[in-house]
């Protein structure tokens, strides 16, 4: 499945960037619309995946972020939202794997335009990793130490 390869590349990532006596990291992933990612999917991987590797101090935080597009021609905006019923299940499935077919599958609602941005709402990242954790792992007093990454 689709999600568990993103959980997946998000786990490796993590692990890859985080040292080893970090303790209750906190990882905000942002997800675009267009991905259409089956979120229960994707937590659910997420959470096989921690256990998978004993990693339990990971907590993650999932933000969608809404799909955003911009005609070039005449510079109006709108959403997946906006279009959404004039897309059949079809077309939808295939922007969840290829989320630039978008292009081939919507015109602009205002001029009829098939020149436009994706603006916001495509792919999968991390947005920032937070960590909390020291040396002798003790998250109390004088230990303690907040890292943000981004």
């Amino acid at each position: 499945m689709h999600e568990w390869a993103l959980a997946e590349a998000v786990i490796e990532t993590v692990l890859k960037y985080i040292p080893s006596t970090e303790r209750n990291i906190e990882v905000c992933i942002e997800v675009g619309e267009l991905q259409q990612i089956d979120l229960d999917i994707f937590e659910y991987a997420l959470d096989k995946l921690k256990e998978e590797k004993n990693i339990p101090s990971i907590h993650f935080k999932i933000v969608v972020i809404k799909a955003l597009l911009k005609c070039r021609r005449c510079s109006f905006e709108w959403t997946l939202d906006d279009i959404r019923n004039s897309l059949g299940i079809e077309e939808l499935e295939a922007v969840h794997f290829i989320p630039e077919l978008i292009h081939a599958l919507s015109r602009c609602p205002r001029c009829n335009s098939m020149d436009f941005d994706i603006v916001e709402g495509r792919g999968v990242r991390i947005g920032y990793l937070k960590t909390t954790g020291g040396d002798s792992g003790s998250q109390t007093g004088a230990n303690r130490k907040e890292n943000e990454y981004h």
